[in-house]
């Protein structure tokens, strides 16, 4: 488990509880300035990090819950690097749209550029998957048929 900073650790560290005038060398009061960084964060800080390291046995990362997908406790770089979605986000739980949502938004915003005579949705509506100037021949020549049949 980690370790943190108590009260214990800070009494009589530092400059707090000194008086105004502390009658210390420039040099002690120097030091009193960084006692509370040196002789305190500066060891908790680095006790933090090994206690993260990747190690024998329980590493921190299996500490706050770290878990591969083979269900052992993992490490935090494996954790780090794992790209298959170890939390099982999706696109709803972090308000991101879906594939077809953006499908959707780019077929819209090509309509609405005027461009949508020659979209997908507008000119191949039955998915026969031929492109536009086939259908305006087939319409034509469908045409002229009927045309010549008296069907017109």
């Amino acid at each position: 488990m980690f370790t943190k900073i108590t009260d214990a650790d800070l009494e009589g560290k530092g400059v707090i509880g000194l008086p105004d005038t502390p009658g210390l060398s420039t040099a002690e009061m120097q030091q009193k300035f960084e006692e509370t960084a040196r002789s305190v964060l500066v060891p908790a800080f680095n006790r933090l990090v090994e206690e993260l390291a990747c190690g024998v046995g329980v590493s921190g990362a299996s500490s706050v819950g770290v878990v591969l997908p083979d269900g052992s406790a993992g490490t935090l770089q494996q954790h780090v690097l794992d790209k298959n979605n170890p939390h099982g986000l999706t696109a709803a739980s972090i308000g991101a749209v879906t594939a077809q949502q953006m499908s959707q938004a780019i077929a819209g915003a090509v309509f609405d550029t005027g461009a949508a005579d020659m979209t997908k949705s507008v000119y191949d509506t039955q998915n026969r998957g031929l492109d536009v100037y086939q259908y305006t021949d087939d319409a034509i020549a469908a045409a002229i048929t009927a045309a010549l049949n008296g069907e017109v």
